[in-house]
């Protein structure tokens, strides 16, 4: 008798408890993007009723923030939502049992996804120009109207969280984020696709003055993103094995409504799984901790890069140091072999010095008797003559005294002669000073009028006076070689009508004097060699004479040209800057 007495308070408490709190307690979030989808949820809320009787079902519409937190507490066994907030849960026990199905989208797997928007007028035409804009949402948890658009532009390769320059989210309905991008609070604003279809008529503004992004779809509604599986009817982690089993027969038994809906069942969330994946959150929101292995495997590519960097810089080192040392011996051998080169340089060059001081002493030699040669000649004329009228008792102090004057004037000269060849010899610069260039071309010519050398006269032409700086004794000594050289070309040839002509011009910033003749034939190849120092084409001749005037012409910033005559003869061009006062 006890016995069933306490048999019959289990049975009494159990109807208490169970009129207390519903046995199938269903919270379901607000929304729902087709307008047939409240019918059916009503005939879900009444086939449960159905089975298990109007005091054991409850069914209640929660704001997902609150329905998040009820799951947990065990205020709600059951939830209706998008799947992805039933996968975002699975870590923590929820588990999806259903999802639903329509005519318009007959395959659970894939239907709904989310579309990018901004306004007609804007500039914006891709994911990569949304990048710093202003950004308008409903709310962040929304499975359709933000993460899956945010999952998007992760699988773009951007950073979701550095993306956006602003983030706004009304929290108010997917209308009033239309409105706010229409009225310019944003830049880009996401809602679910099929929203603009089943609410709005094509005329409508948010038709006609918006614009998608990233199109991937157009039917039967436009898509900027993948397709996600449809709403689900979930379970939570507190729920009863046995009610579950019952619930999930009782859904799957329902029969299709007027509207083509009913319950299935999804066999594939790897997408809405990579999409948490990707973005670090519900089941991988651990991803988010630290650790090494997460640390190695999040940049796993940096390392295997910067080992095989490592590995390079090595291997490059190790040859390097290889070449270092190699280039080392080769440097040092070359050292040495250098080494022995120089010593054998500077030898040679001791030699060749040794052999220069001697071809200068030769060339000195042959400078002062080619040079000294008319004023010694003179000397001796001058000395016979004067022998001469001594024998013949002709002597008159009158004349004795100009011909010793003359005879002093010769050898002062012999004396330049011999002061000028030391300092060309000892490559000394002469001492210039300001002359007149008619005065030294007239000593030239009386100079060589006294050698006897060329019978005639030579045909003189000067335009002007000019005024030089230059060394007056070597100045008329070139002048001087260069007529000598011409009355020896002719008189080599026997000319009938021999001539020499020398000409003063200026010639620019330059005074140019020119002697010519009308003598023997000559080459390019001999004119070149006329210049070589102790090389000439006369008989008696020591090859100074055109060396000598080259030479004078260079110390003094000039130049000597020598030209070949073609009827004829030779040219030659002195030229040197004139003074500027």
């Amino acid at each position: 008798m006890i016995l069933r007495l306490f048999f019959l308070f289990l049975l009494v408490y159990s109807l208490i408890a169970q009129g207390a709190e519903p046995l199938i307690r269903v919270g379901m979030t607000e929304g729902g993007h087709e307008k047939e989808h409240t019918q059916v949820f009503d005939e879900t809320r009444d086939a449960l009723i159905k089975k298990f009787g109007k005091e054991n079902v409850s069914f209640d519409l929660i704001h997902v923030n609150q329905l998040v937190s009820k799951i947990f507490s065990g205020e709600v066994n059951f939830f209706i939502s998008t799947t992805g907030l039933s996968r975002r849960l699975q870590a923590d026990g929820a588990r999806d049992l259903v999802t639903l199905t329509s005519k318009r989208f007959p395959n659970p797997n894939l239907s709904y996804g989310s579309v990018f928007l901004t306004r007609k007028d804007s500039r914006i035409s891709s994911i990569a120009d949304m990048q710093e804009k202003v950004l308008v949402g409903n709310r962040p948890l929304g499975f359709y109207g933000y993460v899956v658009p945010i999952g998007e532009i992760a699988r773009h390769g951007y950073k979701p969280k550095d993306f956006f320059s602003k983030e706004i989210f009304l929290d108010s309905g997917s209308h009033n984020v239309l409105a706010s991008l229409l009225r310019g609070e944003g830049d880009v604003a996401t809602v679910p696709s099929c929203f603009l279809e089943d609410n709005y008529p094509e005329d409508h503004p948010f038709r006609k003055d918006l614009k998608p992004i990233n199109v991937l779809e157009s039917k039967p509604c436009v898509r900027s993103t993948p397709a996600y599986p449809n709403w689900a009817f979930s379970s939570s982690p507190g729920a009863s094995p046995e009610v579950a089993r019952d619930v999930l027969k009782t859904l799957l038994d329902m029969p299709t409504d007027s509207k083509g809906y009913r319950w299935s069942i999804a066999t594939n969330f790897s997408g809405t799984d990579q999409l948490y994946k990707d973005l670090k959150e519900g089941m991988y929101i651990i991803l988010n901790e630290w650790s090494l292995k997460t640390f190695f495997k999040e940049y796993k590519h940096w390392f295997f890069s910067l080992t095989v960097l490592l590995i390079c810089l090595a291997g490059y080192s190790a040859l390097l140091n290889y070449l270092v040392r190699k280039k080392t011996r080769q440097l040092q051998r070359s050292i040495k072999h250098q080494q022995v080169l120089q010593k054998r340089s500077r030898d040679s060059e001791a030699k060749f010095e040794s052999l220069q001081k001697l071809g200068i002493i030769g060339q000195m030699s042959s400078m002062i008797a080619h040079e000294l040669r008319q004023p010694l000649s003179t000397l001796r004329l001058y000395a016979q003559g004067l022998q001469r009228k001594l024998e013949r008792g002709e002597w008159s102090i009158e004349q004795s005294s100009e011909v010793l004057s003359k005879i002093v004037t010769q050898a002062e000269r012999a004396e330049q002669i011999v002061q000028s060849v030391r300092n060309y010899a000892k490559s000394k610069r002469s001492e210039k000073q300001e002359i007149c260039l008619t005065e030294i071309v007239n000593n030239a010519l009386y100079a060589f009028k006294q050698s006897g050398r060329f019978r005639r006269n030579v045909i003189v032409s000067i335009a002007e006076d000019i005024r030089l700086f230059a060394n007056p004794m070597e100045f008329e000594l070139a002048i001087l070689n260069l007529l000598r050289n011409s009355a020896d070309s002719l008189a080599s040839l026997n000319h009938k009508d021999p001539k020499i002509e020398l000409a003063v011009r200026r010639n620019g910033d330059f005074a140019e004097i020119e002697v010519k003749d009308n003598g023997v034939k000559v080459s390019e190849a001999d004119l070149q060699a006329a210049v070589v120092p102790l090389r000439s084409n006369k008989e008696n001749g020591l090859g100074i004479g055109l060396s000598l005037v080259n030479n004078i012409m260079e110390n003094h910033g000039g130049s000597l040209v020598l030209h070949a005559r073609k009827e004829g003869g030779v040219t030659a061009v002195l030229s040197l800057r004139i003074l500027e006062r």
